[in-house]
């Protein structure tokens, strides 16, 4: 076995034979280099996009780096032309460790490779063997993985079998089933059930005419799925190390014409049991009326039609208020490997008389808007927003995310934001008060009005005791700054 430094990217290629003359042999020899030197092409414009764009995103922090790169390149729909997959390792600068692979998946449209979609494994991946079409897939990468040890180790000796499946443009990654032992009794007989379960593997859930029967199609992860009757053939299965025991059930593939099918129900959960981040991003997309006026903050954002794919782009110069109108039922991730915390709910909103779906991390909902007469006689408006990323807590509790709101001042309806005082030029960043952290909320309790400023008191509350600080807001240089005095703690 190769060392894992030096693992090759493997490409399978099928060529169709011709008859062995001088002439057609060298025929199929240009066409094979032809066909290699695309292949090459390919694998050198994926290295080159993943290097220039993706690892921006992928590399979250300054200690982690690419230490390995191999690409797959096959035709992942059918369509004629050369796709592909990478698989990246990344490790730890600081100590050479593992941390993750990532594997990122483009298309070919003719024109050039154009990002789809990634997935991630706590294992080593790499590629072994790849296949353009199946009877239950797009496409099938036959993969090794190695497992690390607490340390982030790696030992090349303790390799197993794991597969990457393409289906609708998505990938699937899972460890391959290694073993299994069947109940092999054929004369079964189907007693009446009726629940329903859900699919618990994450690469999906094979359906058959029959128990061990002829492959019909697969169900995706968390599908729900109406069990009607059971065969009493039990079936133990070994997946990734781990005993997984159940039997073959019948179940209604489709509701409308009743048509059935067999599955294995040891990859069947309550809906319950299933991991929510997981079932999110599986489920369907689903909005929700959401009436609100919103700030968005000026920069790109990305268009999206209702089944969140990108349609283009839009540039926002100032901040500016628009209504919202609906939003995602889930938070969902824009990069499929974001962490938790930079989830949010996908929004539409009217922006001048335009409809869009934009990701919802700079688009925030007003809360509050006190109006407040300044010192010469001006109006202006203390307004508090917050965003639509994931909060303190959700449906399975405390998150660790930060939760705060963020203030703007509004004056002649133009929103600017509210800086905090800097000590040179460079410091200068716009201030996210009053956090509704774990345990932690603040509010306003008092307004006061001086000759050049205006100073808010903030009343605190914590799990443990109480607290408060004073806000003094000011203008200057047409820019509006705060700075806290007087904190007190409890």
């Amino acid at each position: 076995m190769k060392t894992i430094h030096n693992i090759v990217a493997i490409i399978t290629v099928f060529f169709v034979l011709m008859s062995c003359d001088t002439k057609k042999t060298e025929s199929t020899d240009k066409k094979t280099e032809n066909s290699i030197n695309k292949e090459e092409k390919i694998i050198a414009q994926i290295k080159k996009d993943i290097k220039e764009n993706l690892l921006k995103v992928l590399l979250t922090s300054q200690d982690l780096y690419l230490k390995n790169q191999n690409v797959s390149v096959l035709d992942t729909n059918n369509d004629g032309l050369l796709d592909g997959v990478s698989f990246l390792g990344i490790f730890n600068a600081e100590d050479n460790s593992f941390i993750k692979t990532i594997i990122v998946y483009y298309i070919n449209d003719g024109k050039k490779m154009v990002y789809k979609d990634a997935v991630s494994s706590d294992s080593f991946v790499y590629p072994v063997k790849a296949i353009s079409k199946g009877d239950t897939y797009d496409a099938y990468i036959e993969c090794e993985e190695i497992i690390p040890n607490d340390f982030g180790v790696l030992n090349e000796n303790e390799v197993q079998k794991s597969s990457l499946s393409v289906e609708n443009d998505e990938l699937s990654y899972g460890a391959l089933v290694s073993e299994q032992n069947y109940d092999t009794n054929e004369n079964y007989q189907v007693t009446e059930e009726n629940l329903y379960k859900y699919v618990a593997a994450e690469s999906g859930l094979i359906y058959r005419d029959g128990p061990d029967g002829k492959v019909l199609g697969k169900l995706p992860y968390a599908t729900e799925v109406h069990i009607t009757g059971r065969t009493g053939m039990k079936k133990t299965i070994y997946d990734d190390g781990k005993e997984i025991e159940g039997e073959w059930v019948a179940i209604i593939i489709d509701e409308d014409t009743m048509d059935k099918a067999f599955v294995f129900d040891g990859f069947l959960k309550n809906e319950s049991d299933l991991d929510r981040r997981k079932l999110i991003k599986a489920s369907p997309v689903v909005f929700e009326k959401h009436s609100v006026k919103s700030l968005i903050l000026p920069g790109s954002y990305k268009i999206f039609n209702k089944k969140l794919k990108e349609e283009s782009t839009i540039i926002i110069d100032d901040i500016a208020q628009v209504y919202m109108v609906n939003k995602t039922k889930y938070k969902r991730p824009l990069l499929p490997n974001d962490t938790y915390c930079k989830w949010a709910n996908y929004v539409e909103v009217i922006v001048g008389r335009e409809h869009v779906i934009l990701f919802g991390d700079k688009v925030l909902s007003i809360s509050s808007s006190k109006e407040i007469k300044q010192a010469n006689g001006e109006i202006i408006h203390f307004v508090l927003a917050e965003n639509q990323t994931v909060e303190a807590s959700d449906e399975d509790g405390l998150t660790g995310c930060d939760d705060y709101s963020t203030a703007f001042i509004k004056s002649q309806n133009k929103y600017d934001f509210l800086y905090n005082a800097p000590e040179s030029d460079s410091d200068k960043s716009f201030r996210k008060i009053f956090i509704h952290d774990e345990g932690m909320s603040e509010g306003v309790s008092e307004i006061e009005v001086e000759e050049d400023s205006i100073r808010f008191h903030v009343s605190q509350s914590f799990q443990e005791g109480s607290g408060s600080y004073k806000l003094k807001v000011f203008k200057e240089n047409d820019t509006w700054f705060c700075v806290e005095t007087d904190r007190k703690r409890e």
